[in-house]
């Protein structure tokens, strides 16, 4: 009796557990779903902004709007960690369980730190910066307090689970964007309206400065609230400041990585050549923003996976995203006609584009599943040191091309090269630490970049995306059969359930 007892206590238990983990994959299932519809809406924002804009802005006002965008990628770094410090401490609790005098302490903080940076920017912009340099660096001081104020609390939001609040916040900020680049674009095609530098970017920073306000409102009790003395939590603050520093400094350089050429340009080459080398970089970030909405979607569990697991499935991974990648570069036909068609005026834009846009399938891998490797496999201190050296090596060798050439194609290309020495460095230290699989990747990596510029030689661009095209299916069914195959039977599996 007592055995018939216990064994129904534990079959009532098991019962609990799978009904947890049932209720936990339609929580992540719905979060993942949130989330990639919100990426969707960014890329129509994302689609709109990147082909209307430079279609209705006179060209050097595009380039002083690109200048503040350059330079706004620069901000991020200077909430000094604590964003990413909350984020490392707090993850996986609720919001009703942090402690909001504490976290007031934090966030008042937080706010003195931003506005006192704020406040310098603008002054040096006031006193120190002639023209449109006055006005960039103005914009770019409000949109310290308001772009990391808005990363503050979107970290908070997702330690604490909160990715409906922080998706509709995007949402938002998307739909706002699109309807104000709508008006824009009409007003452009009736009355031959051009926005200027200084009107559109009032009306991007006006945006941030709502979602700002929105979200210091949804978080007021850790904005306006009870806040516990300075000193009660002074050690815990300086803790988060330490923590989130060295992940901060991480994402950064990697970041800059994919800028070095930018500002490079920004500086050696005069307002219509950056214009052009904007562009094609914006038309390279369309696609990395549709990527990110996939990736979303193939990698959310990374870190919840066990460290064998994450290194016995790393060599799929990134087999599934070059795969993936490598077929989203084809768009660079359908674009090319696009360009010649509807922006006439960035069709020097176009041999820039040209060259970069294989170095997404690089940089994509480096910073959707090696990044993400070497952080859950406890390695983001050696990570680091290796996105340092490639920064040093970066601007080393853009500095080698521009004097060796004195030209934008030429520091593309210095780009590009980097990207490859990034992707093997950091692929060799994973090969030799836990003898991860590579060969076929990397053989696919050069295989299909190759025939990708080897395609220059095809004057017909329409001839040339047939042969990418045939080149592609015909590697991928060469050295990935086993893997798409097993793919393909996933996603049956998951659509019968």
């Amino acid at each position: 009796m007592e055995d018939l007892e216990q064994n129904t206590e534990v079959e009532q238990e098991e019962k609990v557990d799978e009904t947890k983990e049932i209720i936990k994959k339609r929580i992540a299932i719905r979060n993942i779903i949130i989330v990639a519809i919100s990426n969707i809406i960014s890329l129509a924002a994302g689609v709109l902004t990147g082909f209307l804009l430079p279609k209705i802005m006179d060209k050097v006002d595009y380039s002083s709007y690109k200048t503040f965008t350059l330079y706004t990628s620069y901000i991020g770094v200077l909430h000094f960690g604590i964003c990413d410090g909350i984020y490392l401490k707090y993850a996986g609790s609720t919001y009703d369980e942090l402690e909001k005098s504490k976290f007031g302490v934090f966030t008042r903080f937080f706010y003195i730190v931003e506005t006192i940076l704020a406040a310098i920017t603008i002054l040096v912009g006031l006193f120190f910066l002639p023209g449109v340099y006055k006005f960039t660096a103005i914009f770019v001081g409000v949109n310290i307090l308001a772009y990391n104020a808005i990363t503050y609390y979107e970290l908070i939001s997702q330690a604490t689970q909160r990715f409906k609040l922080v998706s509709l916040r995007n949402v938002i900020r998307a739909s706002i964007l699109i309807v104000v680049i709508g008006v824009l674009a009409a007003l452009y095609f009736f009355n031959g309206f051009k926005p200027s530098y200084y009107l559109y970017t009032t009306i991007f920073l006006s945006i941030n400065i709502v979602l700002m306000l929105w979200y210091m409102i949804t978080y007021r009790k850790i904005t306006f609230g009870h806040f516990d003395p300075f000193a009660k939590h002074k050690a815990e603050l300086k803790g988060l400041y330490k923590v989130g520093f060295i992940l901060l400094i991480c994402n950064f350089i990697t970041q800059v990585l994919f800028i070095v050429d930018q500002q490079f340009v920004n500086i050696l080459f005069d307002e219509i050549d950056f214009a052009n080398y904007a562009f094609a970089y914006s038309l390279v970030q369309l696609i990395l923003v549709a990527i990110n909405a996939v990736s979303v979607v193939i990698f959310p569990t990374l870190n919840k996976t066990s460290d064998e697991n994450v290194k016995s499935n790393y060599s799929v991974l990134n087999t599934y995203l070059i795969v993936f990648m490598s077929l989203a570069i084809v768009v660079y036909y359908p674009l090319h006609w696009f360009v010649g068609f509807f922006l006439e005026n960035y069709v020097e834009s176009l041999p820039i584009f040209r060259i970069i846009l294989p170095g997404i399938l690089i940089s994509a891998s480096i910073t959707a599943i090696k990044a993400n490797i070497y952080k859950k496999l406890k390695h983001i201190l050696l990570f680091l040191i290796m996105a340092l050296s490639m920064l040093v090596f970066s601007i080393l060798i853009n500095i080698a091309a521009y004097f060796a050439f004195k030209s934008m194609f030429a520091i593309s290309v210095a780009t590009v090269i980097t990207n490859a020495i990034w992707y093997i460095i950091t692929e060799l230290f994973l090969i030799i630490k836990y003898k991860v699989k590579w060969i076929k990747n990397l053989v696919f990596l050069i295989l299909i970049i190759s025939t990708y510029y080897l395609l220059y030689l095809v004057p017909n661009i329409y001839i040339g995306g047939a042969i990418y095209l045939v080149v592609y299916v015909i590697l991928v069914a060469i050295l990935f059969r086993k893997e798409m195959k097993d793919a393909l039977k996933i996603f049956i599996k998951r659509k019968e359930k």
